[in-house]
């Protein structure tokens, strides 16, 4: 009978650690979310401009020279 509720108690806590971590991960989701929405919105944002620019330089770098690029006027 000793063996029974020492066994039910270990079974109780068990539970109980298992529903407060369950509650825990739950309660991190909700309020980390848009946090971290956020940084993973900037980070494809900057790697998307990373991405724009480096095509561009490839392109724009073999035919396009300085000289094309300003017109200089002066006066007499």
């Amino acid at each position: 009978m000793y063996c029974r509720r020492r066994r039910r108690r270990w079974l109780r806590l068990a539970g109980f650690v298992l529903t407060a971590v369950v509650v825990l991960l739950y309660v991190l989701e909700r309020t980390l979310r848009p946090s971290l929405e956020a940084v993973i919105r900037h980070t494809i944002q900057i790697r998307a401009t990373e991405a724009i620019n480096r095509a561009i330089l490839e392109r724009v770098a073999g035919s396009v020279r300085y000289e094309d690029l300003y017109l200089v006027r002066t006066n007499q």
